[in-house]
């Protein structure tokens, strides 16, 4: 009992220690566990290492992080850009295993089925990384915050068939009939997933639910998961998988929220233990005699990656910056990439060696992530800059074929236009802007990058311009210049950063009004001159305030005087 105590503190104080210092340094925790679990694997002793107890508690750990991902899967997020997550993340997959097939045996000295059971590890892609990150950049509902996001979920669902056919990467044998028996088997477990999801656990949960009691609610969020991993894991699909499952059973209930806020806390602890001990299976002698070579795969890989996604989001019809930044959210590798690893290491399909190549890969790329995503805008402007001096023909095939040829702005209709509002964004808070703006009779054109949401507003013949914002071209076909207002409602600070030092540029007198995701953002805005900054959790906190107080029996004179003097007490 004593050494299990001592290893369970060594490794929460490792994660401790790791997240306070990537935190300092604006980056997320995930990074600092694999720092200090890679340190820590390499210099503590064998039997705290390779601990079975510490490994049960790195399985809980990603099973309760993919039960979280599981609770916010959306089926309504993945049809939002249906055509490009289905279609781009099967492509991707697919792609990424042909060019692994003859690329890794080069790279790595492997032979052909170890190729193909790596380049399958690599095409996967970490939803947990990507969505911290998107999370605290506030893009969580940007165009390629949505792309990402649902492209992730369709690399995991993508997990159950792969991982039904790996007893043919162990040498067995089996007929095409059996393939499709076995490629069917998970996706059937899928189907009886949601189906349950959708009948029977709600009603489950939400007596628990009705009890107000919250510990039972966490109990049994924890026994549902780790109850319907164990029987995932014995129909012959991994726990973790199983525990993401649990998840997408849960997200259809009307109470998944409620069970995500309750198992967070849970969730994060077991999830640093997870990354640090993922850490420790990094060898650094082999890390040490083998580091060239091991930068030199990470390095192919994170542009493999990119290439491949960059090019296919391209093709499906979006702006090149869309594309680059949804390459640059997809080159790591993931979290089922370990786990599928892993399993193919006990089933004797890749040697150790391909494993330490894959597992050292793997934590370079989710390292570098972060470092690449924050720095993604400047990298994207700086590419296009050079290529645009450097390398005509590349920049006229992308900037110009891709984004300048599909650029949409009714020339005519705009011709006379002044003293209008320029509307950046047509997410949720854009179409409602746009709603008031109509009832108002004011004169407005939307600028955004999603060319299907502008389908609706040209079918309802207002003015819109497809392209990015942040580029003095599509401003100017919006007639910012002679624009009076602009609003930005769409989220990204840095992004919008950007769109109001090209808008400024154009049109030195314009009012401007931005969303912002925080009091910090909002802060930051004001300090850079925009007088007029809103923050829609704020206002809708006082709406809700508002109802509640007029519920309770407030007088409409009273409920004015103190949301307003809380509204005057707001710092922006």
């Amino acid at each position: 009992m004593y050494d299990i105590v001592v290893q369970l503190s060594i490794v929460l104080l490792a994660a401790l220690v790791g997240g306070v210092i990537t935190y300092r340094l604006c980056q997320p925790l995930v990074v600092g566990y694999l720092i200090t679990g890679v340190i820590l694997g390499n210099v503590l002793p064998k039997d705290i290492v390779q601990s079975e107890f510490i490994s049960f508690f790195g399985e809980l750990g990603i099973a309760f992080l993919l039960f979280s991902l599981g609770l916010e899967f959306s089926i309504k997020k993945i049809s939002n850009i249906g055509k490009t997550a289905v279609l781009g993340a099967i492509l991707q997959i697919l792609i990424c295993i042909l060019v692994g097939f003859f690329v890794f045996p080069f790279l790595i000295h492997n032979n052909r089925v170890e190729s193909v059971f790596v380049a399958i590890l690599v095409a996967f892609s970490s939803t947990a990384v990507v969505a911290k990150i998107l999370a605290e950049r506030g893009a969580l509902d940007s165009l390629h915050g949505e792309i990402l996001i649902g492209w992730l979920i369709i690399q995991d669902l993508a997990v159950l068939p792969i991982t039904a056919l790996i007893p043919i990467f162990s040498g067995g044998s089996m007929l095409p009939k059996d393939v499709f028996i076995t490629i069917l088997k998970p996706l059937a477990i899928l189907y009886l997933v949601l189906f349950i999801g959708r009948k029977v656990i709600p009603k489950i949960f939400i007596k628990l639910a009705l009890l107000h009691n919250r510990e039972l609610l966490v109990l049994s969020s924890f026994v549902f998961c780790i109850v319907f991993a164990f029987f995932a894991s014995k129909l012959g699909l991994s726990f973790a998988l199983g525990a993401f499952l649990a998840g997408i059973a849960l997200s259809s209930s009307g109470i998944n929220s409620e069970v995500f806020s309750e198992i967070k806390s849970i969730r994060d602890v077991f999830g640093a233990v997870f990354f640090v001990s993922l850490g420790f299976l990094v060898s650094a002698p082999f890390l040490g005699s083998h580091i060239i070579n091991i930068l030199f795969l990470s390095l192919i890989i994170l542009l493999i990656k990119f290439i491949i996604v960059f090019v296919l989001v391209l093709y499906l019809g979006y702006h090149s910056k869309v594309a680059f930044l949804v390459g640059v959210g997809l080159v790591q590798i993931g979290e089922f990439s370990f786990i599928l690893a892993k399993i193919g290491l006990d089933k004797n399909i890749i040697s150790n060696n391909t494993f330490q190549f894959v597992l050292s890969s793997a934590v370079i790329t989710i390292i570098a992530t972060p470092f690449l995503f924050n720095k993604a805008e400047d990298i994207y402007e700086k590419i296009r800059k050079v290529a645009k001096k450097k390398w005509p023909k590349i920049y006229e095939s992308i900037f110009v074929n891709f984004d300048e040829s599909i650029v949409y702005s009714p020339k005519d209709e705009l011709k006379d236009y002044e003293d209008h509002t320029v509307l950046v964004g047509y997410g949720r808070v854009g179409m409602s802007v746009a709603h008031i703006l109509d009832k108002a009779n004011v004169k407005y054109v939307v600028v955004d990058l999603n060319y299907g949401s502008l389908k609706y507003l040209r079918n309802r013949g207002v003015p819109n311009v497809f392209g990015d914002a942040e580029d003095e071209l599509v401003l100017k076909l919006a007639k910012l210049d002679k624009a009076k207002v602009l609003i930005i409602a769409k989220p990204g600070r840095e992004e919008n950063e950007h769109i109001l030092r090209t808008a400024r540029g154009l049109n030195p007198n314009i009012k401007i009004v931005i969303r912002v995701h925080s009091e910090e953002e909002a802060a930051h805005f004001v300090i850079e001159g925009v007088k007029f900054v809103t923050e829609p959790e704020f206002t809708a906190s006082i709406d809700i305030a508002d109802k509640a107080l007029s519920s309770i029996g407030f007088s409409k004179e009273d409920r004015e005087s103190l949301l307003d003097r809380i509204k005057s007490e707001h710092r922006y």
